[in-house]
């Protein structure tokens, strides 16, 4: 008979993850800030999160290359120069680019931790954690296109009628 074993991994220590150093236009994303905000524990280890927010940074900037092109003609040196209303002392633009960076880190960490071998067996279990999963993943990735277009000031749907 076999026991259920869960394995909990504690987060790396305080100080130990660096800042993901950017373009000089776009800010620096905290990789200690973000592990804590998206509750991510030690088993994303430092390696594997550093390479997520890379990869997320390199997604979103390519997004936004336009738009960022756009601010800088109007002179913005970076992304806090350009006018927003501010919340909590920062600017709205400022947290609208953090949440999708953090949005796509988690996607794609769902994604690939998505074939780990710890799914349950019997009773259709698999099937239920594997769409649970999916919703999980379809759901960042709407956060992330709701952050990017939040930070241009689009629509967050575009319809058009057939």
């Amino acid at each position: 008979m076999s026991s259920p074993f869960v394995a909990v991994a504690n987060p790396p220590i305080k100080g130990a993850e660096a800042s993901v150093a950017n373009d000089g236009w776009w800010p620096d994303v905290n990789c200690e800030k973000l592990r804590e905000d998206a509750r991510l524990d030690g088993t994303v280890t430092p390696p594997r999160l550093l390479l997520a927010v890379e990869e997320a940074m390199l997604s979103v900037n390519r997004e936004l290359v336009d738009w960022q092109a756009a601010q800088v003609a109007l002179g913005y040196a970076s992304l806090a120069d350009v006018p927003a209303t501010q919340l909590g002392g920062q600017s709205v633009k400022l947290k609208h680019y953090l949440r999708a960076i953090q949005s796509h880190v988690q996607s794609q960490l769902a994604s690939a931790y998505r074939d780990i071998d710890t799914l349950p067996d019997g009773a259709g279990k698999e099937s239920r954690v594997r769409s649970a999963l999916e919703i999980r993943q379809d759901s960042l990735d709407t956060r992330t296109r709701h952050a990017i277009a939040d930070l241009q000031g689009l629509p967050r749907v575009i319809a058009e009628l057939l």
